[in-house]
């Protein structure tokens, strides 16, 4: 799987985290849960990078893997609701494009900021961030703002969602290949990252989820050193 396909299926598999939160909030197992294939739709893409004249379209995916419910008695007990009636910040707002050009040693002019979602999906927001890297086309970073998409239903979204990714991971419809999480440390309370897919999730004490994907050619350690900058720079000019 290249670099392009992994990033559509990496984008896809968000939705299917959302559903597998929800079920095991609602299981009243134990054990485990597993995860449902009927996904809402709420933010897809095509197969490149969006362009001025794309529009994106829906991906289907599954997560069928089975995950250990997490213990989360401790930061449910102080979970507050009104951090779900806060609109999301714009994505594209979490870091400049002079901030990336001059992380990526880039000309600015060479960056296209375009936002990837649409205002009506209040529960998620992503922004692109495009150029050509090393004269690879349709680089590029996407970050991601998340918050509960179900607050009359779940309380400690966020804490499940990353546990989810730690135990379960996620898994390629098309090839059913696995996909593990490592802990991402360093940020907000928790995070899970997985070089496979390219992609960097924390979660911070507002019930907000963070996403970095990444479309470079670059080493596992240069995109794991990426991620840590990008997520701190992005925590600074997030406003909750």
């Amino acid at each position: 799987m290249n670099n392009m396909t992994r990033l559509v299926f990496q984008k896809s598999t968000i939705i299917a985290g959302l559903i597998l939160v929800g079920i095991m909030v609602q299981s009243c197992k134990p054990d485990t849960v597993t995860s449902s294939t009927d996904e809402p739709t709420a933010i897809s893409e095509k197969t490149e990078m969006p362009t001025e004249s794309s529009t994106p379209a829906t991906t289907p995916s599954s997560d069928q893997s089975q995950t250990t419910k997490p213990e989360a008695t401790a930061q449910t007990s102080s979970y507050d609701k009104k951090w779900d009636a806060l609109p999301l910040q714009d994505p594209c707002s979490l870091i400049s494009d002079q901030y990336l050009a001059e992380l990526m040693k880039i000309d600015v002019q060479s960056i296209n900021v375009k936002l990837g979602s649409s205002p009506s999906q209040t529960a998620a927001q992503s922004c692109f961030f495009r150029w050509d890297h090393d004269g690879v086309p349709n680089s590029g970073v996407l970050v991601q703002v998340q918050k509960n998409p179900l607050p009359d239903e779940i309380d400690d979204w966020a804490t499940y969602y990353i546990q989810a990714k730690l135990h379960g991971g996620d898994k390629d419809p098309q090839s059913g290949e696995a996909f593990k999480y490592k802990k991402f440390e360093g940020v907000g309370k928790a995070g899970a990252y997985s070089h496979q897919m390219h992609r960097y999730l924390w979660r911070t004490d507002k019930n907000r989820v963070f996403l970095l994907a990444f479309n470079l050619d670059v080493t596992a350690e240069e995109e794991l050193r990426l991620a840590k900058e990008i997520s701190q720079e992005v925590m600074k000019n997030h406003n909750l």
